[in-house]
């Protein structure tokens, strides 16, 4: 899994990419609007991960991260960006668009608004590095 985000005029747009930008693009098939997804924060406010309802697949291509996790448990998706264990939960419930490629996810988008999601130390493993020279 790998990451974007980018500030723009107070909005904070994210993508979580399960196959590469390439792929993303060319795989596409549909997707949903306005479905809802959870965002999830440990009590310093960090977030450390996403939970969506869905039947639809989730397979990460990319090489795994030893700190993420990707787990389906009673019909909903939990995306762990770090072990979370003896943590307390926060949720918080926004709007998400899905990309879909043959009933797998290929990515989720989120916009926010600017400073929603106040610390992010848990995504840098995930962020794509240089976004400028990836397509």
């Amino acid at each position: 899994m790998k990451i974007t985000l980018i500030n723009q005029n107070d909005l904070t747009l994210i993508y979580l990419y399960f196959y590469s930008r390439e792929q993303c693009i060319h795989l596409n098939t549909g997707g949903e609007a306005d479905k809802v997804c959870k965002l999830l924060f440990n009590q310093e406010n960090e977030w450390i991960g996403l939970s969506i309802e869905s039947n639809y697949l989730i397979r990460d291509m990319f090489e795994p991260n030893p700190q993420a996790s990707i787990n389906y448990i009673n019909g909903e998706w939990i995306i762990y960006f770090t072990e979370i264990f003896g943590m307390e939960l926060r949720e918080e419930e926004h709007s998400c668009i899905t990309d879909l490629y043959n009933d797998s996810y290929t990515g989720i988008e989120l916009i926010l608004i600017e400073g929603t999601i106040p610390k992010r130390k848990f995504i840098e493993p995930l962020i794509y590095k240089n976004q400028q020279k990836e397509k």
